[in-house]
């Protein structure tokens, strides 16, 4: 059982934007396929990050990823399958997220504000 908000309004955000979110073709079953990135517009909100397949959408894709137990971190250039370095980690009990900003600048800005928000979260 996950206990998150069930919507996420415009009001109250603490920071959203677009990330690619790494994934496989086949479900993670298996990685030697190369990754697909999706992109996603992606909102901090409330200790959660939502993944949505457009701005404005009324419903996330997938399960919110709950900041406050999460390990949050600039993710090696080699996470997204070559020398990338705009991708960030979220590491959680059940699975690890990949996700790639636009630029290195960019990713730094998420990363401050993933941890931001999940110091709000533990309080």
């Amino acid at each position: 059982f996950c206990s998150h908000p069930a919507s996420v309004s415009t009001g109250d955000v603490d920071y959203a934007g677009w990330l690619q979110k790494k994934g496989y073709p086949i479900s993670n079953i298996c990685t030697c396929l190369p990754p697909k990135w999706k992109e996603r517009y992606c909102v901090v909100k409330g200790g959660y990050l939502f993944k949505f397949a457009k701005e404005g959408a009324a419903n996330p894709k997938g399960l919110p990823i709950q900041l406050d137990g999460a390990t949050i971190e600039a993710a090696p250039a080699d996470a997204a399958g070559g020398d990338d370095d705009r991708c960030l980690m979220l590491s959680t009990v059940r699975k690890v997220v990949v996700l790639r900003a636009p630029t290195p600048a960019e990713r730094d800005e998420w990363v401050r504000a993933l941890h931001v928000a999940k110091r709000r979260a533990i309080k």
